[in-house]
Formats: C-alpha cells, structure tokens, sequence
C-alpha cells in the first residue's frame, strides 16, 4: 500500500512521485462522486475517475457494495485495489494516503448485497493472484464468444482481456456449427461461450462440430461461468451451466 505524509517541498515532491500514477475510480450518486472526487483533488497525487463503466488506466476501484456490474468485475478480474470508500475519507482527515490494506473489500468485510451474488473476498483474492504470481483469473484461456451470450459479448471480452486472457466475439448470425468449430480451431479456442438461450439440441450439434474440426477441444458453456470464475466463493464447472 501506499503511505504519503504531507510535510516541506522534498516531501511533496517525493509524494507526487511516488503516487502520481493513482487512477481512482469513485462510486455512489452525483453527490457522493463529487465529495470523493473533491477529497482525491484535496489528498492530491490521483487522478479520479467518475464512470459506470470501467476505465482501463484505473488502479483503485471503490465500492460501497458489491455487485456484478462490469466495472466491478473488470476490476477484479485485473487484480485492481477494491476499496470502501472511507479510505478516502480517512486518509482526507489523516492529511495523508493511508494504507489501502486496512479498507481492502475481504472475507471479513459486509455489505447489504448477499454474498451469494458476489464473494467479499473476491477483489482480495484477484489481486493477491496477480501481485503473488503475476497471473490473472483468466490466464492462458483463449474464449470465442457467440452472439446472444449473458452478460452481452462485448462485457465478456472486457472481462476476458482484464483477466489477462484473450476474447474474439463470432459476430456471424445463424452461422452452422461447422463454422463456429473452424473460427474456434482459428483461434486455439479453450472455451465456447454459447447463446444464453441456446437449445440442447444445437449445443449437442456444436459438440460433433468440435471434435471434427479442432484440434484443442474448448469447453462449451455460457457467460455466466466467466462471471462466477470472478464473483464466486468456490471456482465453478463450466459443464454445469449448460
């Protein structure tokens, strides 16, 4: 974590320097955003970031729950700092950046959204992966995802990529699943993500077409697996979403 102290011209120099590269992404309404972006300004060093959606160059994330918007999954998927926004707060009345470590979202944090939906140790255990072995959450997969998947394509390649993982959405409509194995074989796939409403029957005719045309076997699911490999507690079977 970082620790700044404000104190003469060397020590704000240094300061600047050593947390000039803060990109923080704040949270809540117009009116929470705007006092946290006014604190950030104040503490000095960051840069805030007022979006829904996620920003690519953000290494702090708040949150005052969480939930499974793509801002929130991307972050974690990139082993970013997920935060309670009284780190600002605090840190504002300390006159100094406190460490993020004691405001981390972590199993022993609670929120008003069931943790069912999304672990609270789950933005900890991201970071942790990719600060201890420098991997993300979706490291050496290679994900061709179909029109019509849940949460929509685009989402899923965010998702995907920020997991250090790489994501080509087939973007053909009513394509055969002859031509859905050979852009998979195209791309080394290891996972298919299939249309959420897709019929038994179809995913059964994807399977012949993937034992024919390719030569790694991807595994065949829906989006909701990429999600739950991010949000839940245990890592989830990608066979049991179909």
């Amino acid at each position: 974590g970082v620790r700044v102290e404000f104190g003469g011209k060397e020590t704000e120099s240094k300061i600047r320097k050593c947390v000039e590269k803060m990109v923080i992404m704040v949270c809540g309404d117009d009116i929470e955003r705007k006092h946290m972006s006014s604190a950030i300004s104040t503490l000095g060093g960051a840069t805030s970031v007022s979006s829904h959606m996620f920003e690519s160059t953000a290494t702090h994330v708040l949150a005052n729950d969480l939930q499974r918007t793509e801002k929130l999954m991307c972050a974690c998927a990139k082993g970013l700092w997920v935060l309670k926004p009284q780190w600002i707060f605090d840190s504002l009345e300390s006159g100094m950046w406190l460490a993020e470590e004691n405001f981390e979202w972590t199993t022993d944090s609670r929120g008003s959204n069931p943790e069912k939906d999304f672990h609270f140790g789950a933005p900890h255990r991201s970071r942790r992966l990719w600060h201890d072995k420098n991997v993300g959450v979706f490291e050496k997969l290679s994900v061709l995802i179909m029109l019509g998947s849940f949460p929509p394509p685009q989402v899923l390649q965010k998702l995907v990529v920020c997991g250090n993982g790489r994501a080509v959405i087939f973007d053909k409509e009513d394509a055969t699943p002859a031509q859905v194995a050979e852009e998979a074989a195209s791309i080394n796939a290891t996972h298919l993500i299939v249309a959420h409403s897709l019929s038994a029957a179809v995913v059964h005719e994807l399977k012949l077409a993937v034992s024919r045309y390719t030569k790694i076997k991807p595994i065949i699911t829906k989006g909701k697996f990429l999600t739950d490999v991010i949000c839940d507690k245990l890592h989830p079977r990608p066979t049991d979403y179909l």
